[in-house]
């Protein structure tokens, strides 16, 4: 988009794409992390955009004001396109071929609840990765998901 932020196809699975602050430094994300950024800016601005757990892939909402019945996708993750109801088709059978799309419920808002369930695995070896401590051998410490250190409490990462 204008402001330059876009999915990091080169390293998906990088841990600080899924970092807020290393998100808005380097302007490299995954979807959940770059509609987060989308939605915040565009808040600011006074537009109505909210998060939508698309299948398979983490998209935006834009509605109209006063008006929900003409939403716009948006895909943060490579540079906010728009996608219209054919680039939604095609979103949709690379990620759920047996599924029809119903544009009122696969667009339909994200709850903070249903955000937190589709949390990608990617956040968790993120955390792991930026919080876990070295052992007095030092050697890096293995906790399954460690206590959120002073960096990841800073990222205010609202869904971990």
């Amino acid at each position: 988009g204008e402001l330059g932020f876009t999915g990091n196809t080169g390293n998906y699975y990088d841990p600080r794409n899924s970092l807020l602050p290393d998100v808005l430094d380097r302007k490299l994300g995954i979807p959940i992390t770059l509609a987060l950024v989308f939605c915040e800016v565009a808040q600011r601005v006074g537009v109505r955009a909210r998060g939508v757990s698309f299948p398979g892939h983490f998209l935006v909402r834009v509605d109209a004001r006063e008006r929900e019945d003409a939403p716009v996708a948006v895909d943060p993750f490579f540079g906010g396109r728009r996608l219209d109801e054919g680039g939604l088709k095609k979103l949709l059978e690379r990620a759920a071929p047996s599924q029809k799309l119903v544009t009122e419920e696969q667009l339909a808002p994200a709850t903070a609840h249903g955000a937190t369930r589709r949390r990608p695995p990617q956040i968790r070896i993120a955390r792991r990765s930026c919080c876990s401590r070295r052992s007095v051998s030092g050697k890096r410490r293995v906790d399954p998901l460690p206590r959120p250190c002073a960096r990841w409490r800073r990222s205010k990462f609202p869904i971990c």
